[in-house]
């Protein structure tokens, strides 16, 4: 999902594993872990200016009444079904009076965690249940950032409450012309969605996530000689062109640059690094409309512990964790209320370091940028210095949110994969 608070005010969410959900509770805390957390909350409320507080309640308070909403409309589905089960009417094909009590329970506690986020921001010094400072903390850790259409040099959000585009403005130019770089993976038969993002890192290489070679079924491992094979139909292609027209019609490409793709390398299914390196079919034409390789930054481990401004650029799909109205909100364009996916965005964000956090994995990083499923596979930049740092994998999706904790590989992971797959195909 993807995305914080953190990333709207500054909260670093301290919590471990997945987050507030709708269906799960968060896992139990120590004495200590939970005295921590609360100094951390009460910290960030209290250095908040008050045009960042004003804007924080107002984002909970719609986050409250939007929960309140789905209460009463689970209250309501309850009685209704045990109506139902007391007359003994049958319940096939309907949800039980069990699974949907579950429910409302679960989106009351939640509500209970955003009232009192809401009660701490306008009063850092209120007491916090000691069940209610995980919830609490992952409650501010749950907003999201802007999700910009790129059209050449233009990007458009629906809001930017935080001005993430004047924070960008120096270097926004410069972060466009990475994007050109960057390409949506996808079948060539008319009417596929987008299956990831993937981004030039040699003179026909590109660098994307394994995961979204094998969870689409695009490329099938020979059992003998261990070698990937992409399927011949339809075939793979990557648009590395295929961009939002927020110009209707003067200011993006048209017809969007297409480049068919087969494996060159991809890890073996035992290795824990998340990436897959295509090579695209060689064509003179082609070669000459490919954009610029984005080379790998070499970056120390501890670098990523630190809170480095970045940006995401891909692909998002629809997040399966938004509730219709987040999506629209987030997702539409200038052009239509409703939300659109498959097109270029740019999402800035942040990297973090949280010392709870028992998900990430080796050669991995946190970072909070807004993604969701298609992001994988695409640059993580780091803003300041344009360089690429590492690749979007992976985020702990909160049912009711966007992604908003996520995982990218370090580029030094990363550039050993790239590297060796150059060497591989030299002369080819």
């Amino acid at each position: 999902m993807r995305s914080l608070l953190l990333a709207a005010v500054g909260f670093l969410a301290l919590a471990s594993g997945p987050g507030v959900a709708q269906d799960t509770l968060p896992t139990p805390i120590t004495t200590d872990a939970a005295a921590k957390m609360t100094a951390a909350i009460r910290s960030k409320v209290e250095s908040l200016s008050p045009e960042e507080q004003q804007k924080t309640v107002r984002i909970l308070d719609n986050r409250i009444d939007e929960l309140g909403q789905q209460a009463k409309e689970l209250q309501d589905k309850l009685g209704t079904a045990r109506s139902a089960e007391a007359r003994n009417v049958s319940m096939r094909g309907r949800e039980s009076a069990e699974n949907i009590e579950k429910r409302y329970e679960a989106v009351q506690s939640t509500l209970v965690a955003y009232s009192t986020a809401r009660e701490v921001t306008t009063k850092p010094d209120s007491d916090i249940p000691f069940d209610l400072i995980q919830p609490v903390n992952e409650a501010f850790a749950q907003f999201f950032g802007p999700l910009f259409i790129v059209c050449d040099s233009a990007i458009w959000a629906p809001a930017d409450p935080k001005d993430y585009r004047g924070a960008l403005a120096q270097n926004l130019l410069k972060l466009l012309q990475m994007g050109r770089s960057v390409g949506r993976i996808e079948l060539s038969q008319n009417g596929t969605p987008a299956v990831g993002t993937g981004f030039l890192v040699g003179p026909r290489h590109v660098l994307t996530n394994r995961h979204v070679i094998t969870d689409f079924n695009l490329a099938a491992r020979d059992p003998n000689t261990k070698e990937w094979k992409l399927r011949e139909t339809p075939a793979t292609v990557i648009r590395f062109h295929h961009e939002f027209d927020l110009q209707a019609g003067n200011g993006c490409p048209q017809r969007p640059a297409t480049h068919l793709v087969r494996v060159v390398g991809i890890l073996t299914p035992d290795d824990n690094v998340d990436l897959a390196v295509l090579i695209l079919l060689p064509s003179a034409q082609d070669e000459a409309r490919l954009p610029p390789v984005l080379p790998l930054q070499d970056r120390a481990t501890d670098e990523y512990k630190y809170a480095t401004r970045i940006a995401v650029i891909g692909y998002p799909g629809r997040p399966s964790d938004m509730t219709v109205r987040q999506f629209d909100e987030y997702f539409r364009t200038p052009f239509r209320t409703v939300g659109e996916t498959g097109i270029k965005r740019l999402s800035p964000g942040e990297t973090g370091y949280d010392e709870y956090d028992q998900s990430v994995k080796a050669n991995e990083f946190r970072h909070n940028a807004n993604t969701a499923g298609g992001n994988s596979g695409g640059p993580v930049i780091d803003v300041e210095l344009q360089a690429v740092i590492g690749v979007h994998t992976r985020a702990l999706a909160r049912q009711g949110n966007p992604e908003s904790i996520n995982y990218g590989i370090m580029s030094a992971a990363a550039k050993g994969i790239v590297d060796a797959a150059l060497k591989a195909t030299q002369g080819q």
